[in-house]
């Protein structure tokens, strides 16, 4: 399964593109807007889409099921996903990780709107 877990920020994100298979990771930065997130997806297909919720988890999740993807929206209040509060660049790598291997539940899975 390739999962891209996604640490949604106001200007940039940061993503973690992780495939179960090959046990691989790959780290990415993009800007914060429909445009840059649907390049990203074209560019690196995924199976399931992971971030927690926030102000922008609205029209990413929308935009998601839009392209017919696996959306598992995380409320970190609720859900321990991350193990750090610390943002850093492991933190979209262990929301992967914990997603993988059943460590996280969805707290919203349909849309926003």
């Amino acid at each position: 399964m390739r999962i891209l877990a996604v640490d949604l920020g106001k200007f940039k994100s940061v993503s973690c593109r992780f495939d179960s298979e090959s046990d691989s990771k790959q780290f990415l930065t993009f800007e914060s807007d429909p445009a840059q997130f649907i390049a990203l997806l074209e560019e690196h297909p995924v199976d399931l889409v992971v971030f927690e919720a926030c102000s922008m988890a609205g029209w990413v999740s929308d935009l998601c099921q839009q392209l017919g993807l696996t959306v598992l929206v995380a409320s970190p209040p609720r859900r321990r996903l991350v193990l750090e509060e610390r943002k850093t660049k492991e933190r979209p790598r262990r929301c992967a990780e914990a997603c993988q291997a059943g460590r996280s539940q969805a707290d919203h899975t349909g849309s926003y709107s």
